[in-house]
């Protein structure tokens, strides 16, 4: 098991609020399942998403996160707003090149991205990732204060495959 502490960095180097609530993040998959008891329950559903409202998607995609990792001890983060009492939340800030790239995971393309666009508006990039169960696509987002950016949705299978991604897309 892990802790994954939340930021509230929107430019490099991650640095962990101690003082927020960390997520459990369990290492093995296998394991999350077998010890909620939901092995019997996965093996006759079409739609991760179905089970636990996708918290098991996200143990998923954090586990495919953490393999990219080449040093034992990286850290890795969520991101959450600075001010007390909002739930605005990211599922994960990845450090790639210059930029901490959000990262959401959704069940599906539609849906609104309030998180997102909360890191998009403070943030000095354009570039964002939604892995989902949907195919490859790009797509040119507004958010509510006007940023245009654009968004890499990937199919949960690429999650593993993220940095390559991001070298075809953040291109600027």
């Amino acid at each position: 098991m892990e802790l994954i502490y939340p930021t509230t960095q929107t430019i490099p180097p991650i640095v962990p609020d101690l003082k927020k609530r960390p997520r459990l993040h369990f290492l093995d998959f296998g394991l999350v399942n077998y010890q909620l008891g939901l092995h019997q329950e996965l093996l006759g559903i079409n739609n991760l998403h179905q089970s636990s409202k996708g918290k098991l998607v996200q143990q998923i995609v954090n586990q495919e996160m953490k393999s990219l990792d080449y040093l034992p001890g990286a850290k890795r983060a969520f991101w959450v707003r600075e001010e007390r009492g909002t739930s605005t939340e990211v599922d994960i800030i990845y450090a790639y090149k210059n930029k901490l790239i959000p990262i959401e995971v959704k069940s599906g393309a539609s849906g609104a991205l309030r998180s997102l666009h909360e890191f998009m508006d403070r943030c000095p990039h354009h570039f964002a990732v939604r892995i989902y169960g949907g195919e490859l696509r790009i797509d040119e987002i507004s958010t509510s204060k006007g940023k245009r950016y654009q968004l890499l949705n990937l199919p949960y299978f690429l999650s593993g495959w993220v940095k390559d991604y991001l070298d075809w897309f953040c291109k600027e």
